[in-house]
């Protein structure tokens, strides 16, 4: 999720926190002036008054973003594992997942800046993170009970520790305030974890990029617990492989490609943007209009390099011969000439209303360059844009020949729950293995690698797991 989506989503949770405070606020006014004009002691400063509803503002809008935006589709999973989400965002070299880390680190930064406001005995460090890890556990607690979210270990140490540099930040502040002066242990406390993070994240870019591969986002942050799960082959995996070729992608996570075929969908049929690039997972979208006013929405995927763009509301129609061969000979012509019809494609016609052209068949994997893919149009029933257009065809380049690992060791992997589920398994489920293949899959830096391919059932529904081969 982009910035834009953040917002998106945060503003309707932080407008009813408003109200609620404002509302909250009124009623608590009035009551605590007749409280004093009664005899009250209790003497509450502008500065704590503030400080308190803010607080209560900041939970409902917490609670509103991470717990009651849900439905309650979570059957109390939990997450123990310490630092899963960066062995995540390392895995999928994701800078969603990066942004998620600092963003939950952020949501708390307010709960750390505020409590000192209320009491100068919140000043110290004890109280501030007891508060701050009772609150991240309690919404922690409920979102799994209430099955709205996971229990997370990552999610209370990200929490704590951003209201922990929250609670630093306001300290060195007033402190500072009081003095007069720059306090240097306050100011360093305040800058440790933003410079700490900095750290982290500008070594795990120094690393990435003067590794020769990319990273594998197939391979889980978390394996498969598989305590009472029953896994059985019918298959004798061999214990030896020889050596495969590797291949590579240029057009994979390449921005620079993105952009050139968004560029190119404007000029070629009068495209007008209606939004920037937006960020959805492993995707770039970009909302266009036509010249009437439809919309047409543009998807790059990071992953593999391939894009589409699809119409909104227009599913195409069924194509008479002749039409076929006039839309068919019109959309060659254009592939053609902007070079994305590959030499040798094989036409046909799908479905009755979907062109599509398949690069040229390669059996095995060559020790060349060689085409995979197709494309896919199905043309509009009002428009001369296309209904939908998908497009993946790609350019796998040899790079040389590389060891793997044996579908015997391959197998251990599974065994051992190295490999990634939707669902995780859970004691008494049985898996059955019927067939195991080498196939290919990107890594983050668009080399096409080898993979292992499992397949078989479980609990006597159909299942398959990857595991890396290299």
């Amino acid at each position: 999720m982009d910035i834009i989506g953040v917002i998106t989503g945060l503003s309707p949770h932080v407008a009813i926190a408003l109200v609620l405070v404002i509302l909250a606020a009124g009623a608590a006014l009035p009551i605590y002036s007749l409280y004093r004009q009664k005899g009250g002691a209790l003497v509450i400063r502008k500065r704590q008054f503030l400080a308190f509803f803010l607080l209560f503002g900041w939970f409902v809008a917490v609670m509103g973003l991470t717990t009651f935006s849900r439905g309650a589709n979570y059957g109390g999973w939990f997450n123990f594992r310490l630092f899963s989400g960066y062995v995540n965002a390392w895995n999928n070299w994701s800078l969603v997942e990066a942004q998620l880390i600092v963003f939950n680190i952020l949501m708390f930064t307010p709960l750390g800046f505020l409590l000192p406001l209320l009491s100068r005995k919140l000043r110290r460090i004890g109280p501030a993170l007891l508060i701050s890890l009772a609150v991240t556990l309690l919404i922690e607690l409920f979102q799994m009970l209430s099955r709205r979210g996971i229990f997370e270990l990552d999610d209370i140490f990200h929490n704590t520790l951003g209201s922990v540099a929250g609670c630093f930040i306001i300290t060195a502040v007033l402190s500072c305030a009081e003095k007069g002066k720059l306090l240097y242990k306050p100011v360093m406390r305040a800058l440790a974890l933003p410079l700490l993070l900095a750290l982290l994240f500008t070594g795990a870019a120094i690393v990435y990029h003067t590794q020769e591969f990319g990273n594998m986002p197939l391979i889980p942050a978390v394996p498969q617990n598989m305590q009472g799960v029953v896994v059985e082959s019918a298959t004798a995996f061999p214990g030896a492989a020889s050596p495969v070729p590797i291949y590579r992608n240029s057009r994979v996570r390449n921005l620079d490609y993105m952009r050139q075929m968004a560029a190119l969908l404007e000029n070629s049929f009068g495209l007008r943007r209606a939004s920037g690039v937006r960020i959805d997972g492993f995707n770039r979208l970009i909302e266009y209009r036509d010249g009437g006013g439809a919309q047409y929405y543009y998807n790059f995927s990071l992953t593999d390099g391939s894009w589409s763009l699809n119409h909104e509301g227009d599913s195409g129609r069924e194509l008479s011969l002749r039409e076929t061969e006039e839309q068919s000979a019109f959309f060659e012509k254009w592939l053609a000439e902007n070079g994305l019809l590959p030499a040798g494609a094989v036409f046909t016609l799908q479905n009755g209303d979907t062109l599509r052209w398949d690069a040229p068949f390669q059996d095995g994997w060559p020790q060349a360059d060689y085409l995979l893919g197709q494309i896919m149009l199905t043309p509009s029933a009002t428009a001369e844009i296309p209904a939908t257009l998908w497009y993946f065809i790609a350019q796998n380049d040899f790079v040389r020949m590389a060891p793997v690992v044996s579908p015997a060791q391959a197998y251990e992997k599974v065994l051992a729950g190295r490999f990634k589920m939707y669902n995780d398994l859970q004691p008494g489920d049985r898996i059955e293995i019927t067939a195991c293949e080498l196939q290919y899959v990107y890594d983050t830096k668009g080399y096409y690698l080898p993979a292992y391919y499992f397949e078989g059932t479980l609990n006597g529904e159909p299942w398959s797991c990857e595991v890396p081969g290299r």
